[in-house]
């Protein structure tokens, strides 16, 4: 076999590649060089677990003790409803009657359709939670716990206030069955119990347990609407218990700053390594190339901009969009979607403040008809005789709430989202405080 001789042509193609190829190297290498030459100095250290911890601590005094007895009371109300099943199955000779909080809540309006067997396991178990006074956790200063190194959002928002929301459907069904009984004072004790854990829960949380403290607000609302109806609580007590407003600004401002410090220390583990061995460690040649500073200074930018649109006023809040990052790095500094949250959260949290505002405007209206035999012809003739002043409604241009005197009672509503004024209307598709609503009003009372 006989060996071919590289022609000049061949020759010239393989220096030509030789030398295109070094050209290359040497490119990258000097790149690469001027890139590790120039790169900015590292970010400040920083002890993002304590930032975070800091944080939670301006919202009161951390007592670990508390959730160990909410979760202890939790657990309590579990087997009693497990063991309530058990028994009614047994005497009915079935295997199981499951048995949950969604079934305790339903003894106030049980639907038309439920099980009479399942629904005297949820009365047997709703005896026993009372017996066991189910709900006393709900009296305790909770606040959102302190958190541990890696400070990931799973670890730093536990969403510890859901574990609230089965006690406090025992309280409601409690005052409900005080307000059947025309037991005056019991329907308010034990509405007043979940009303101050859910202002507890509001001023003391962040992240997931707002979300779950927003949602006491609405159960709050939803039981008040109810009881208004039968005239049959201290509406004075309950008034004097709840403070003028919500800290809506505040609890926005503190769950963008939140997320920031979370979004720090996940890049800060990502380029200096995580001990807690939950992240790994950019690779050599990405670290190379990456600047920390660089992302450290992009994912401030980004919420620096978060926070200066927080602090808008709401209606401006709602025309406007967080301003884009003057410098985009790479897909890895991603704060985008947690932005886009806080802008949804912030109208979340504008909808809860009209809830809110309209429990303060129904007990308010339930002492004046205690004192005058009957509600007023306008809310303005409630300030400030009973309220210091009206509470503005978010959404409406004029900042007014909405009333209206009926042959029974009144109508109390807010315009909505969209901020047009429909008289009372309801929205027929998007919910009136949803974006993409297209009309209707929210209405507050009557449900």
């Amino acid at each position: 076999m006989k060996l071919r001789v590289a022609s000049k042509a061949d020759k010239k193609l393989l220096r030509w590649l030789f030398r295109t190829a070094l050209a290359g190297l040497l490119t990258i290498g000097l790149t690469l060089a001027i890139r590790v030459a120039t790169k900015p100095p590292p970010p400040p250290k920083r002890d993002y677990v304590a930032e975070y911890n800091a944080l939670l601590d301006k919202l009161g005094t951390y007592d670990p003790d508390v959730w160990s007895q909410v979760a202890a009371e939790v657990q309590t109300y579990e087997l009693i409803c497990e063991e309530a099943g058990r028994e009614v199955a047994a005497q009915i000779g079935r295997e199981y009657m499951p048995v949950d909080q969604a079934d305790v809540l339903e003894l106030i309006a049980p639907p038309d359709e439920q099980d009479p067997d399942r629904l005297r396991a949820a009365q047997l178990a709703y005896d026993k939670l009372v017996a066991a006074d189910i709900g006393a956790a709900l009296d305790l200063p909770f606040r959102s716990r302190r958190v541990v190194a890696p400070l990931t959002p799973a670890k730093a928002q536990k969403n510890d206030v859901a574990t609230l929301i089965p006690l406090c459907f025992v309280a409601i069904v409690q005052s409900e069955r005080a307000v059947r009984d025309g037991n005056r004072e019991a329907a308010t004790t034990h509405f007043l119990r979940q009303l101050n854990a859910t202002v507890r829960a509001t001023h003391g949380s962040i992240g997931k347990d707002t979300f779950s403290a927003m949602r006491l607000v609405s159960l709050s609302w939803s039981h008040l609407s109810t009881m208004a109806d039968h005239n049959s609580i201290d509406a004075h007590s309950l008034l004097t218990a709840l403070p003028a407003s919500l800290p809506i600004d505040d609890i926005l401002l503190r769950n963008i700053e939140a997320d920031r410090l979370i979004m720090l220390d996940s890049y800060d583990r990502l380029f200096n390594g995580d001990p807690t061995g939950t992240l790994a460690r950019y690779n050599m040649p990405v670290r190379l190339w990456m600047s920390h500073r660089e992302h450290y200074d992009s994912i401030n930018e980004q919420f620096d901009a978060a926070e200066a649109w927080a602090k808008l006023s709401r209606s401006a809040r709602r025309s406007s969009n967080i301003p884009s990052p003057s410098k985009t790095l790479s897909s890895t500094v991603n704060c985008q979607q947690l932005i886009d949250v806080n802008k949804s959260f912030a109208n979340s949290l504008d909808s809860i403040d009209v809830t809110f505002q309209g429990i303060r405007l129904m007990l308010a209206l339930e002492i004046h008809r205690d004192r005058n035999g009957d509600f007023p012809d306008a809310l303005e003739d409630i300030a400030p005789e009973i309220l210091p002043a009206l509470p503005i409604d978010p959404f409406a241009r004029d900042g007014r709430f909405r009333y209206a005197r009926t042959e029974t009672g009144y109508r109390l509503w807010s315009v909505g989202y969209d901020s047009i004024a429909d008289n009372g209307k309801q929205s027929t598709g998007q919910h009136a405080m949803h974006p993409d609503a297209t009309g209707g009003d929210f209405l507050i009372f009557p449900r």
